[in-house]
């Protein structure tokens, strides 16, 4: 029903403006005609008048061009040759010189307010006045003849437009510019039938226009009265109505179809889902394979430049071989950490196996040991007498490795990180246990900056559930809350040049190895990584 009255209304709004440009067309021509034939008058009234003033006493000539004229214009329906006193009493009655009609009057129909309208008009001027019957008007022009005389045309204004002047009939009404006197009022609507007060009535087509006539400046108001059943019949009503049914149904057919393609869609997504999500992982497993693999290339680079060092200088193979196989050992294990990523990558499990945590602490302490004390960064690290977890070995590592180089990066780039006084690596034994330094040999008992490694066996609920709890804390500057709880996402760093991917594949893998990763992170005191596996049988 919406879609049926819209269409109406824009058909509607087309139609009636098509009537009233039509409207316009008609008027305008109706204008033309009817200012064409007032001017006719001007001339015939100005001929008729010369003849007048230059006849004989019986009017011969005039009388003889007054009935041709009428002859061919039978809209002048009276022509009449009055003579008058300059200002006449309005009650005297005229000398009536020539009359030429069908049936003239004594008196030529004359009356006092003919007298009046008469009397006072310049020499060659012309006036309008009522007419002698309705639908009617005069023309009264006073010509150079003593006495006073004037030469009166009696015109029918019905005739004044021919049946024929315009393709489509009109109401039209034609007056004197007094304001008051309305000569005649032809009905000519598009329908016979008058118009019903309605208050849904269109509006209806008006025009107005005076002639551009000096004698005659008629008043000629035009009208087209707008009808419901001429601009909308009942045939465009239901064209409308079943132009809106098929619109209606094409949309829904072209809902139908975007619904089908959406389900198609949908189940292609979920269908591609699965490897989308493995290209996803397989992405940001590259970017970690060259995140993890930095470590080993440059301690590689760092043990050849050293190999070259000792060569020039005369070493023997002995002095050689503890470079050569540490090489070995950093080539096994980047060869390791890509074993693990491509089994992570195509979700293999990892070899889990009894583990010697100690034993992977201490591989941790080899590698990091020279570049913390590089960087005046004490190694502590806290061992039991039996820490052994399921676990894969080289994961483990990998993890603390990280968590112990991203301890040190982030001491390094704070301010006291970079005012810290050197020291040197130091050993504490906890109750309990025994202890055992990055370097073998005592150090500082409270250092300017540490990291700390503690191993600690924990038994709950009567050894059903028991853990291997690995932690990893420093002095550092700690981190804000909101960044606290952002470390794990992919891609969130805030050291430069960082990728990202460092915490977030330490979370992987500890949980890949069935265990987790927690932190606890105080601004201005330090961090602390809490690594949970499960304790090996």
């Amino acid at each position: 029903m919406a879609l049926t009255a819209l269409a109406c209304a824009i058909l509607l709004g087309y139609r009636y403006a098509d009537a009233r440009g039509q409207f316009d067309a008609d008027a305008g021509t109706l204008v033309r005609q009817i200012a064409q034939r007032v001017d006719q008058h001007d001339a015939h009234l100005t001929s008729l008048a010369a003849v007048a003033r230059f006849d004989g006493a019986d009017f011969a000539n005039f009388l003889g061009v007054s009935a041709s004229v009428r002859q061919y214009y039978p809209r002048i329906a009276e022509i009449v040759l009055v003579e008058l006193a300059p200002e006449p009493p309005v009650s005297v009655v005229p000398r009536v010189l020539a009359v030429s009609a069908l049936a003239a009057l004594p008196d030529a129909g004359w009356s006092p307010a003919m007298t009046q309208a008469s009397a006072g008009i310049a020499t060659g001027r012309a006036r309008l006045a009522a007419g002698r019957v309705p639908g009617s008007f005069r023309l009264i022009k006073h010509i150079p003849r003593d006495p006073y005389t004037v030469l009166v045309f009696n015109i029918d204004a019905g005739q004044l437009v021919a049946a024929d002047a315009v393709p489509r009939p009109l109401a039209w009404t034609l007056a004197i510019p007094d304001g008051a006197t309305t000569v005649t009022t032809l009905q000519g609507a598009t329908e016979s039938e008058p118009l019903r007060p309605s208050r849904w009535r269109l509006p209806a087509m008006v025009m107005t226009s005076q002639l551009d006539s000096p004698s005659q400046p008629l008043v000629l108001t035009l009208r087209r009265d707008a009808r419901w059943s001429e601009l909308l019949p009942v045939f465009a009503v239901l064209a409308c109505a079943l132009l809106a049914a098929a619109l209606l149904a094409v949309l829904r057919t072209g809902q139908r179809l975007r619904r089908a393609r959406r389900d198609a869609r949908l189940q292609d997504q979920a269908l591609r889902l699965a490897h989308a999500m493995r290209v996803d992982g397989l992405g940001e497993m590259a970017s970690g394979i060259a995140h993890e693999l930095t470590q080993p290339m440059t301690a590689l680079l760092s043990q050849n430049q050293a190999a070259l060092r000792l060569i020039d200088g005369g070493a023997t193979a002995n002095e050689l071989a503890p470079v050569i196989r540490t090489n070995i050992r950093l080539v096994n294990r980047a060869g390791a950490i890509l074993e693990r990523m491509r089994a992570f990558v195509s979700r293999r499990e990892l070899p889990l196996a009894d583990t010697d945590v100690n034993a992977v602490l201490q591989s941790v302490v080899d590698l990091c040991q020279a570049d913390l004390a590089a960087r005046g960064i004490a190694l502590q690290w806290t061992s039991m007498e039996v820490g052994r977890a399921v676990a894969d070995a080289v994961s483990l590592e990998q993890v603390l490795h990280n968590l112990v180089r991203n301890a040190a990066e982030a001491m390094m780039a704070s301010d006291q990180g970079r005012q810290g006084a050197t020291a040197s690596t130091a050993a504490a034994a906890g109750p309990g246990g025994h202890g055992s330094s990055a370097t073998g040999h005592g150090a500082s008992a409270d250092p300017a900056h540490w990291v700390r490694l503690v191993v600690r066996h924990n038994d709950i609920d009567n050894h059903t559930d028991a853990a291997i709890t690995i932690v990893v804390e420093d002095n550092g500057p700690g981190m804000a809350t909101d960044r606290v709880e952002q470390i794990f996402t992919p891609f969130y760093t805030t050291k430069e040049g960082g990728m990202g991917l460092g915490l977030p594949l330490c979370e992987r893998l500890m949980e890949a190895m069935g265990g987790r990763i927690q932190v606890d992170s105080v601004l201005g005191q330090g961090t602390r990584f809490t690594l949970t596996l499960k304790a090996a049988a």
